[in-house]
């Protein structure tokens, strides 16, 4: 398979993992009790996870690029938007600032992945 079709499997994994925690977040405020609303998030969400590590292991592996720092640190961010889907439900008070922290990591590894492999101190 080609580094084009790793790639479009990353973005869609991203894609799906933002929409299922986002899911998960919204239900975590607006309706608690929803459970059909839960596992259908979580299914998303976990979709976008598996997508995003085989696709990012895909790319890798076509692109030939070993384990520079900001590889590393896009493990880094897989792990902790991990740690943010099973938070949601065992804390709900942290809405917000998973919210933001959901934002944030997704934004850092998108600039990771578009710049990290040209910025020399990321090498």
């Amino acid at each position: 398979m080609s580094y084009n079709f790793y790639t479009f499997f990353h973005l869609l994994g991203l894609i799906l993992l933002s929409l299922g925690l986002g899911a998960l977040l919204a239900r975590a405020v607006l309706a608690p009790e929803n459970k059909s609303f839960r596992i259908g998030g979580a299914i998303v969400a976990g979709f976008g996870m598996i997508f995003l590590l085989v696709a990012g292991f895909g790319m890798q592996a076509k692109g030939g690029y070993g384990w520079p720092l900001w590889l590393n640190l896009k493990v880094v961010i897989w792990l902790l938007l991990g740690a943010v889907f099973t938070t949601i439900k065992r804390k709900p008070e942290w809405n917000v600032m998973l919210w933001v922290s959901v934002i944030v990591l997704t934004g850092l590894a998108a600039w990771l992945g578009v710049f990290g492999k040209l910025t020399p101190a990321l090498q």
